[in-house]
């Protein structure tokens, strides 16, 4: 969906809309903190700073970009809020953004050798992982399935009443502004349990029930 954008491209309107809709004077933040798991390509280089002066915004504010891998954009929110409790900032943009169709997960990754003396290790993907969960917590495929088919219509009941309008931000991309997440689909459990599994011969995670990959960002004002 974002394929025609750039991460900062992308962080860049997600920081314009929020800035608008609080009717926010960019002199007044004072710092940008972004979680951001992949930090080269163009999401190199201090992605915080740079998506902030490329919004146009005061260069007499300076920015910070994380990386606790998942926990990336919540460590940004965490960190901000550290700064105004102990009285050191007073007004913060923190949030996220991964573009994970230009900057896959694997993408330059050069690990020292030290840290995983075990092969079988070293590309262990997110699906592989769900597959170890599953059998390690007793998650059937049922389980698994229903629970995609129950968090999908929970989606699509939040979105038709509207819970996601004061969250979203249409996103304007050569293709057409784009304000609905992709991912989310309605299925039946009978065309859920005729998938078969992607990562693991006899596994129980598909494509379905797995996380996917996407682009997104987001971000809020912490004061």
């Amino acid at each position: 969906m974002f394929r025609s954008l750039r991460a900062d491209e992308l962080f860049v309107q997600v920081l314009q809309s929020l800035m608008d809709r609080l009717s926010l004077d960019p002199a007044r933040v004072d710092d940008v903190y972004l979680g951001c798991v992949g930090q080269h390509l163009e999401q190199g280089k201090n992605l915080a700073r740079l998506s902030w002066l490329l919004a146009g915004f005061p260069d007499t504010v300076p920015g910070m970009t994380l990386n606790r891998l998942c926990a990336s954009s919540f460590s940004a929110v965490q960190v901000a809020a550290d700064a105004i409790g102990c009285g050191r900032l007073h007004c913060v943009i923190a949030g996220g953004v991964e573009h994970m169709t230009h900057v896959p997960m694997t993408a330059a990754l050069d690990y020292h050798p030290d840290l995983f003396r075990d092969a079988r290790f070293l590309w262990n993907n997110m699906g592989l992982t769900a597959e170890f969960l599953a059998k390690e917590r007793q998650i059937s495929r049922e389980e698994q399935d229903r629970f995609t088919q129950e968090s999908n219509r929970r989606y699509f009941q939040a979105l038709e009443a509207g819970f996601y309008k004061g969250e979203i931000v249409p996103i304007a991309t050569p293709e057409g502004r784009q304000d609905r997440d992709q991912q989310p689909r309605l299925s039946s459990l009978e065309a859920l349990a005729g998938l078969q599994p992607v990562f693991k011969e006899g596994g129980t995670v598909t494509a379905a029930n797995s996380s996917g990959l996407g682009d997104g960002a987001a971000a809020l004002v912490v004061a």
